[in-house]
């Protein structure tokens, strides 16, 4: 091959090169969905305000709560009774387990959403099974006996950040049925759910 043949060659390569490279670094097109930024999505995050995108003034829509999900759950609708009153509520699926419910009323806007995601974490890091002990001193003043959760002795305590949000603590008990466990049981308890609520 002539000299000049291999210098175009080596030349084309390395054009062919940077454009590749550029072409990743890009914002948009093809190359860009390679990049390993978009291999992983950031986690939904729990604030005071909602969860995701959903705070109090989302729509008790399906399409808009699957959209303020990122997309990541199969919705779910139904109905049930509260306080005699109707709510909807629209259960996020992933893995054929129901890891989120968005409560309001039909026709009216979110008034809770409760959590079982792993994935979903509070904005201070708080994340189903987070510890008791990791989060409050004690009991008193936070957190009330609740109904069982998998028929497990449950605790619900009011976040210390805000009170829009409540963990539900589970864990081993061996006293009275409805007395509060002391906080040396409770330490080592575990969030196994947490709800947002307006």
């Amino acid at each position: 091959m002539p000299k000049s043949a291999i210098v175009k060659v080596s030349q084309i390569t390395a054009l062919t090169s940077v454009l590749l490279l550029s072409g990743c670094a890009g914002s948009g097109g093809f190359w860009s969905s390679l990049s390993p930024m978009n291999w992983f999505s950031s986690p939904i995050t729990v604030k005071a305000a909602g969860v995701g995108g959903i705070t109090a003034f989302t729509p008790m829509q399906a399409d808009i709560i699957k959209e303020r999900l990122d997309n990541r759950y199969t919705i779910r609708s139904g109905m049930q009774t509260e306080q005699g009153e109707i709510v909807t509520v629209f259960q996020g699926i992933d893995d054929d387990t129901v890891k989120v419910e968005v409560i309001g009323p039909e026709k009216g806007h979110v008034s809770r959403v409760m959590i079982n995601d792993p994935k979903i974490v509070t904005e201070w890091g708080t994340e189903i099974g987070s510890q008791f002990s990791d989060i409050y001193e004690k009991a008193f003043g936070a957190c009330k006996i609740a109904e069982p959760i998998n028929d497990q002795p449950t605790v619900e305590c009011v976040a210390p950040e805000t009170s829009h949000i409540v963990y539900s603590f589970t864990g081993k008990w061996q006293g009275p049925e409805g007395l509060m466990p002391p906080d040396d049981e409770l330490k080592s308890w575990t969030i196994s759910q947490i709800t947002w609520k307006k």
